[in-house]
């Protein structure tokens, strides 16, 4: 069954260097994505790469249109994802919309446990 499934989906990053995280865009991503998935909604949906995109166009466009789509059921989880620990804390401590999920990359290993100080303040603002 459907349920059985976790299927999630990221927004924002379309290419190597192209990006947009407007509402419009992000809108029609998902549309996009629920059909080429075959399924009418997203366990979870991602802002990708925020720290390439404007960060005031994340903030006030693209985190609210998330939160939209979770109210209506199209999504059911958002969150934004990324490599720089600093983006995260800015999104954390500016958006008053709580994240869901924040998913970083390269910061959660025997080289670099840096992510460990973060999840404690992130998870007690959101």
């Amino acid at each position: 069954p459907r349920s059985d499934f976790v299927i999630s989906s990221k927004v924002g990053r379309y290419g190597q260097t192209e990006f947009d995280f407007s509402s419009k865009r992000i809108l029609s991503s998902i549309d996009e994505s629920c059909k080429r998935l075959n399924v009418d909604y997203l366990v979870i949906v991602f802002c990708h790469d925020i720290e390439f995109g404007d960060i005031n166009v994340v903030l006030n466009e693209s985190i609210p249109t998330l939160q939209k789509l979770k109210e209506s059921g199209k999504v059911r989880a958002i969150g934004v994802s990324g490599y720089s620990l600093s983006i995260f804390d800015l999104v954390s401590n500016s958006s008053s919309i709580p994240l869901d999920v924040i998913l970083s990359y390269c910061h959660l290993n025997l080289q670099d446990p840096s992510l460990l100080d973060k999840i404690p303040e992130w998870t007690s603002r959101n």
